[in-house]
């Protein structure tokens, strides 16, 4: 079985199937090639100049071997300096990860003897729950600032009264939360003082101090509820003049409605929740909580009635 013979690289190898590409390059070259040796040598006399033409061919010829040896070496030395930096780069890489793992290994380590210690261990507990109270107090310090900004969104641009919409109902949703979990802290410690008169649990609310701790939420957070309620009542408007709003800025129609299915999907979601916590605990669920807060979607289905 005959072999066709393999051409040598010039780096003393193999050299492999040349690509179609290369065939197309080669075929053109030697096209091209023919044509400028016909238009060169038509007569016998032209046939004088070859070897002039041949000389120069070849001083071209070794022109372009220099240039393209420069520039596989210039290519060479790039790649070689490339290959060092990697090679330096992976040993500093190498040398963070080690110096990574002992900085987690000390503070495994550190973890492990805090929790040896009762007194550290409460500190840092401590240290937990004091900076989560600041972050609630900074909020909460902070609502009416945020609303009145909300405010002022409805007031510059009412298309924006969805993105208000989902803030006001972040708010009023931790405020009513703030709110039942002061009830839950009343209900509990007022269980614990009759089951033991001389002891009373840490953070337990008298039936005075939740009173008077309630008014002062209430006195604070009362912009929540006023601006929920000036959203319900955008809401309605563009409803109650839907064929109006409709021809004349229907997108804002299409923004109401969008509301009033959020909102929906909002309280069914709050909905599902208190019926898992109730079958969880063994009672009818917090019916309270849910009466906080207004069906949109119901009122509308009165309103277009």
């Amino acid at each position: 079985m005959s072999q066709q013979p393999l051409s040598m690289s010039i780096y003393g190898g193999a050299e492999r199937e040349p690509s179609d590409l290369m065939r197309r390059l080669n075929q053109e070259a030697l096209d091209t090639a023919r044509k400028k040796i016909a238009a060169r040598f038509r007569t016998a006399a032209d046939l004088e100049e070859l070897p002039a033409a041949v000389a120069q061919t070849q001083k071209q010829n070794a022109q372009a071997e220099s240039q393209l040896g420069l520039a596989a070496q210039g290519k060479l030395e790039a790649l070689k300096r490339a290959k060092d930096i990697m090679d330096e780069s992976a040993s500093k890489l190498n040398t963070l990860f080690a110096s990574i793992r002992k900085v987690d290994e000390k503070i495994y380590n550190t973890n492990t003897q805090i929790s040896n210690y009762e007194y550290l261990t409460r500190v840092h507990y401590a240290r937990e729950n004091i900076n989560r109270v600041l972050t609630q107090v900074e909020f909460f310090a902070k609502v009416p600032e945020t609303v009145a900004n909300l405010n002022q969104i409805l007031d510059n641009d009412p298309s924006r009264l969805k993105e208000v919409f989902i803030q006001a109902l972040k708010l009023d949703s931790l405020r009513l939360a703030l709110l039942k979990e002061m009830g839950m802290q009343k209900g509990s410690g007022a269980r614990r003082r009759t089951s033991n008169a001389d002891s009373r649990g840490k953070g337990d609310y008298s039936e005075e101090s939740y009173n008077r701790v309630k008014t002062l939420l209430d006195k604070h957070l009362n912009v929540v509820p006023d601006l929920m309620k000036r959203i319900r009542n955008l809401i309605y408007g563009y409803i109650d003049r839907f064929m109006e709003v409709g021809a004349e800025s229907p997108q804002d129609l299409v923004m109401a409605i969008e509301i009033v299915e959020m909102h929906q999907e909002y309280l069914d979601r709050r909905a599902e929740q208190n019926r898992r916590r109730a079958e969880a605990v063994g009672n009818n669920g917090d019916k309270a909580a849910m009466e906080n807060y207004e069906n949109f979607s119901e009122e509308i289905q009165q309103r277009v009635r």
